[in-house]
């Protein structure tokens, strides 16, 4: 599907009568992102939340950033927010409208989506709409993987164990809570046996994500140095002199690593060094200013065609207004 055809699509199906151009979740107006296999249209504090959920729950994309396949047109064309309404709450339970308490509305959507206490029915698999066009592509983290501790966790198990993981990393200061929810397993739920199983659990020393490499015309970051090239002031965005000579780099540049992190509500790149200090990729700003442009060229598109139907809906009564007018 091409990027013109998509666009159209998301946005006749926002403006549809079931979608209302509203945030499923909390109805805030001209939604940019959407759960396409809860088949919900999101705003952007929803969408953060919702990526909190896991991909095995909630999978939601961008209507104006991301690449989007026909099967999820198709199924978030099948659903829309109001089926959502009916599969996930037909309860009617009250969304949490605090603008000040994020928790409250993370709580109330792990209930919805990951305990199911808004509905009268058990979840499934396929309520979640990870299987469908017999495709796996989507599955995730529900297809059972095996584990540090040599079982297969299965994601009813996750979803059980899932608080109590939780208060192990922050009551107990166990951080990795898919190691907690293994150890959770095979004690049954039993806290104090878990954390004798923990303790015993040789810890797993993860080294941070290479830094990627920049093109050589854009500068180079510390790595100048071993060529005896400039090296790149990420917070000047200059290109700085440096005055080695052909021998070997000094050790503060050698040590000072700098590891790069995403921020996974947001999606910003920083960078920070073995010190603590962080960097800011010149570029960043760049990307942050397109990303607000494209939502609001999708928000100005929006107000068109709602305008456009308004002026329709107008001249059909102007037209009705004189068949009923005496003669």
């Amino acid at each position: 599907v091409t990027r013109n055809e998509q666009e159209k699509r998301l946005l006749r199906m926002l403006n549809s009568h079931g979608n209302a151009n509203k945030c499923g979740e909390c109805s805030a107006v001209y939604p940019t992102w959407a759960s396409w296999n809860l088949g919900v249209f999101l705003c952007g504090r929803c969408a953060s939340i919702h990526r909190s959920l896991g991909r095995d729950v909630s999978q939601p994309k961008s209507l104006s950033l991301d690449s989007w396949s026909n099967l999820e047109l198709d199924v978030l064309e099948s659903i829309g927010n109001k089926e959502n309404h009916k599969i996930w709450n037909n309860k009617k339970a009250p969304f949490p409208f605090d603008d000040d308490d994020k928790d409250a509305i993370t709580l109330f959507l792990r209930d919805k989506y990951i305990n199911g206490s808004f509905r009268t029915t058990q979840i499934t698999e396929d309520d979640y709409n990870l299987n469908v066009g017999g495709s796996k592509r989507h599955h995730g983290s529900r297809i059972r993987v095996k584990s540090a501790f040599g079982i297969h966790i299965s994601s009813s198990e996750r979803k059980r164990y899932i608080d109590r993981a939780r208060k192990l990393k922050y009551d107990y200061g166990f951080e990795d809570e898919d190691l907690s929810i293994e150890a959770l397993v095979l004690t049954s739920g039993d806290i104090k046996e878990a954390i004798k199983l923990l303790e015993k659990e040789p810890k797993r020393e993860e080294a941070p994500p290479p830094l990627p490499r920049r093109r050589s015309t854009a500068g180079a970051l510390l790595d100048s140095t071993k060529t005896g090239g400039n090296s790149f002031d990420w917070l000047s965005g200059e290109q700085q002199a440096t005055a080695q000579t052909n021998g070997a780099p000094s050790s503060a540049v050698a040590d000072n690593q700098i590891y790069q992190y995403v921020d996974p509500n947001t999606g910003q790149i920083y960078y920070i060094d073995s010190q603590g200090q962080q960097y800011v990729d010149p570029q960043a700003e760049q990307q942050q200013q397109l990303l607000l442009q494209q939502q609001q060229q999708m928000m100005l598109m929006q107000q068109q065609q709602q305008a456009q139907q308004q002026q329709t809906d107008i001249n059909k009564a102007s037209v009705m207004s004189l068949y009923n007018q005496p003669t």
